[in-house]
């Protein structure tokens, strides 16, 4: 290789791992086998036996490899115009192809990295077994993407068969994420064929900077997560890996492998097939992680002066922040994106070489950046990261025979443990990094300490940021425009630089459609981390000299902008997935909290008249920590847990953590911008696996139990696989730090809860909490709609008075002070009050309905107005139902 390529080559290892199975996607598009294949050359069908491993029988194995050679060979010119091919045998063409047939050992790094993303080797009997009707089809062909939390085990449960599954389709953020049953899928070999097609015709138009291969990685990645993520990475195993996932990891693992051998050569002990092993004491593997703290203090602490684009601006400092501290650290380990394991919901993880200069360049950014956040942030918002060395090990499986898989072993305890237990041991690292603030840039900053014991400020009569309280310095203070000041009468008020920003960004959230990151600073731009630009954009640029990346916000099928790039400069081209970048607007500008809260902005007198408030929601996943840990842990048939099957591996990890994200991060958008809430709730926060909301409080109650029934759907319907959330009503000039720490006392609540049915079975978390009662979302929630609609619809008929609500108010206020006598007196006042009328028909309406509240109060039973019954429901339940119909049919 000529000295370039040398230098880039941990690059070219991660995208050759990035490709190395993209035959399988070309493969499966073809109706014929190998010899009819109208895609594949003859020079790649003569290859067969180089490439592929042959059976005693006579018949080639892993024929995909010569669709990925045929691939890359195809495109060659454009890997060589952006300095990824050199002309030696370990070029990209070789390293990507020859994967499982290596004819050096150099191409043996692709076959460990393989290895190492999967984590085990392939298991086709454990498929068929579970699905006998698979074993006459064309596996490669047809067998869809089972969904990742099918087959996970929650409290010793999961789904035996793959019935819900995914077709083949691209990446979207609509109803094509949830899954379907299998028997709603068929042909997938028809769309195969017409996206490979597609994806071969959109690569073809993909420009190409002359010898800057970062970004042209970054646009292949993009674009094979948009064709790939939903295609099964193997068929002769349980297909709910990613079969982009499983590529991004082992182009990873792939970067790492080379990097190391760069600097430790003796550390690879190849044998005579060029597979590698590691030699023992050595680590060529370290998996970061960094933790944004303080995000929920940060967010809601302000006043609500502007509170609309103080909340989203400072929602999407911090999700800028996290991404751009991800890539920053990929630029100083000298890796691309493909490294970036997961990024979302406050945390992400890398995937990067254990070399001494790594390590001290991250170490190195890591002081400069806590200086800088304290510099800006003080004690209100710290970044921590922390990183575990590590190895991969081929073991036997206990009970299999010779079956093999890969285990992990770290630099500090060398015993054998799973790909789960890495996560879990990073974790305490980074807890233990938290729970020593500071210490780090103590240790590294010389003059650290000073900076943070002297004296803040100037104090006595001084300016004061008018949305976080803070003190700001006479020459550094803003002067807040008009447009942008929801509440308050004062002429002029001041914040501070970095709450203008974060408004500014608020602002220009709305409707913009491009994250454009920049090679240098321009006019307008946000600097964020130590050294990038960024600006939000509703258009695409004219002129892309200065342009180092642009992402497609929340619009996956990002390739219409390919046609746009023109000139010498090529960004990378890409999507990200951002929650909540829609507004509700009104009158070309974003609406306060006040507004969003009304129920009608048309008719002003019904607007003086109606209910008024505002609806806060946090929301989040229950027990995240144990799905990642023992959600793949197949409990043994004997109860033995130390003959219990791990199943977890890297590639699965990041599945499942990217599953959740697409939900949270991607389709909420999707369901904020229905018509039901697009006026009316704005999405806050929502990644990774939770999300924070605020709108008017009847959408928002209603917005809560729609993300809890589609996120039902997302996870095959499973009850064990929960969500629990808690909502508070305020005033819209209410403090909205306040509201969002009492919604956070409400979700914990929620996941404090545990109903008991039959006075045996006990379920736990999965609630809701709503005016300070929990209730469980399967067992109780249905109940309270219901019921909630049956009386709103009897008092309108004037069937029954909003009285009857006081009255049951009234008993509950009995019923939790363990006074009996409520149960006679809601007997005797139901009985009386169809009295009140002398209409005969109207009397037995009343009289129907008084029964059916006499017999959920007394009795537990309660059937409604459409037919369906509902038992064992609890006072508790009935008094939310009654103070949502309370509410809804306030006209003061």
């Amino acid at each position: 290789m000529n000295e370039q390529i040398e230098y880039m080559e941990p690059l070219v290892y991660a995208l050759a791992g990035l490709l190395h199975d993209i035959g399988k996607f070309g493969q499966r598009a073809e109706k014929q086998g190998m010899h009819q294949s109208t895609y594949l050359s003859e020079t790649a069908k003569n290859l067969v036996g180089q490439l592929c491993r042959d059976t005693q029988d006579g018949y080639y194995t892993h024929q995909h490899v010569l669709w990925t050679y045929e691939f890359v060979e195809k495109y060659k010119s454009k890997f060589q115009q952006a300095g990824l091919i050199g002309s030696t045998p370990d070029d990209l063409i070789n390293l990507s192809a020859y994967h499982h047939r290596p004819g050096t050992d150099r191409q043996g790094i692709i076959t460990l990295a393989d290895w190492c993303s999967s984590g085990l080797d392939r298991d086709f009997e454990a498929v068929l077994l579970r699905n006998p009707d698979w074993k006459s089809k064309s596996l490669h062909r047809d067998i869809p993407l089972a969904s990742i939390f099918s087959g996970l085990y929650v409290n010793g449960q999961h789904i035996e068969e793959a019935r819900c599954v995914y077709p083949v389709q691209k990446f979207s953020l609509d109803e094509q994420v949830f899954p379907k049953d299998v028997s709603e899928v068929s042909n997938n070999q028809s769309a195969y064929e017409r996206l490979w097609k597609e994806f071969n015709d959109v690569f073809g138009q993909l420009p190409v900077r002359q010898g800057k291969p970062e970004a042209f990685i970054e646009t292949i990645f993009h674009l094979l997560r948009l064709y790939t993520w939903y295609m099964p990475a193997s068929t002769v195993d349980y297909p709910n890996i990613s079969l982009f996932e499983h590529s991004k990891i082992t182009g990873a693992f792939a970067h790492c492998i080379a990097s190391y051998w760069n600097k430790h050569a003796d550390a690879f002990e190849p044998d005579s097939n060029h597979r590698l092993l590691l030699r023992r004491g050595y680590y060529p593997f370290k998996l970061w992680c960094c933790n944004i703290s303080g995000i929920q203090k940060f967010i809601y602490n302000i006043t609500n002066k502007s509170a609309v684009k103080s909340l989203k601006g400072r929602s999407l400092y911090i999700q800028l922040l996290l991404e751009t501290i991800a890539r920053e650290m990929l630029q100083e380990a000298c890796a691309s994106i493909i490294n970036a394991v997961y990024i979302a919901g406050g945390k992400f993880y890398l995937l990067l070489p254990n070399t001494e200069e790594v390590n001290n360049k991250i170490d190195s950014y890591y002081t400069q950046l806590q200086e800088k956040l304290w510099d800006e942030h003080k004690e209100y918002l710290s970044v921590y990261i922390a990183g575990i060395p590590f190895r991969m090990d081929k073991e036997e499986e206990k009970g299999s025979g010779k079956k093999t898989i890969l285990k992990v072993r770290i630099d500090e305890d060398d015993k054998p443990k799973y790909a789960g237990d890495l996560w879990y041991l990073l974790e305490q690292r980074l807890r233990s990094e938290r729970n020593s603030k500071l210490k780090h840039i103590f240790v590294q900053s010389e003059n650290f300490y000073n900076r943070v014991f002297e004296a803040h400020g100037d104090g006595g009569d001084v300016k004061v940021c008018a949305v976080t309280g803070e003190e700001v310095e006479e020459n550094k203070k803003y002067l807040l425009n008009k447009e942008d000041i929801e509440q308050g009468e004062e002429e002029e008020i001041y914040v501070s630089p970095a709450v203008a920003q974060q408004i500014r960004l608020g602002r220009d959230l709305m409707g913009h459609r491009y994250f454009i990151e920049l090679y240098e600073p321009q006019q307008d731009a946000y600097q964020v981390g130590l050294s990038t630009y960024c600006i939000l954009a509703k258009d695409l640029p004219t002129n892309f000299d200065h342009i180092k990346t642009i992402l497609c916000v929340n619009e996956p099928d990002f390739v219409n902008v390919i046609q746009h790039i023109r000139g010498s400069s090529i960004p990378a081209l890409g999507f990200r997935l951002y929650g909540g970048a829609q507004l509700p607007q009104v009158h070309w500008r974003i609406k306060t909290l006040e507004e969003i809260a009304k129920n009608n902005e048309d008719d002003e007198h019904a607007r003086d008249q109606s209910f008024v408030r505002l609806g806060i929601l946090r929301m989040d996943v229950d027990n995240l920590g144990n799905l990642f840990m023992k959600g793949f842990v197949e409990p043994h048939e004997s109860g033995d847990p130390n003959q219990a099957k791990n199943k977890s591996s890297f590639s699965a990890l990041t599945t499942l953590s990217v599953q959740f994200d697409t939900f949270f991060s991607g389709y909420l958008n999707t369901l904020r911008n229905s018509d039901e809430f697009k006026d009316h709730v704005i999405i806050v926060y929502s990644g990774g696996d939770d999300v924070f909301a605020v709108g008017r409080w009847d959408k928002i109650i209603s917005f809560a139990s729609q993300i809890r029934n589609d996120f039902r759907k997302f996870v095959c319907n499973r009850e064990e696989i929960s969500l629990s959330c808690g909502i508070v009503l305020v005033r819209p000039k209410f403090p909205i730090s306040k509201a969002a720490d009492m919604a956070g006392e409400a979700e914990e609540a929620a996941k404090n809860y545990t109903l008991c049915i039959d006075h045996s079975v006990h379920v736990e978390k999965n609630a809701i909490n709503l005016f300070d009662i929990s209730l469980n979302w399967e067992h109780e929630w249905p109940f309270v709609v219901a019921c909630k609609d049956d009386l709103v619809y009897w008092v309108k008929q004037e069937i029954l008075t909003k009285g009857i609500l006081m009255k049951i108010f009234d008993w509950y206020t009995k019923y939790k002070d363990h006074d009996i006598s409520w149960k006679w007196h809601a007997a005797y006042s139901l009985a009386r009050i169809a009295d009140s009328t002398s209409n005969d028909q109207l009397r037995q309406k009343i009289k129907n309905v008084c029964q059916q509240l006499e017999k959920v109060l007394l009795f537990g039973q309660y059937k409604s107005r459409q037919g369906n019954t509902y038992g064992n429901v609890s006072f508790h339940a009935l008094v939310v139902s009654c103070r949502w119909a309370e509410f809804e049919l306030r006209t003061y």
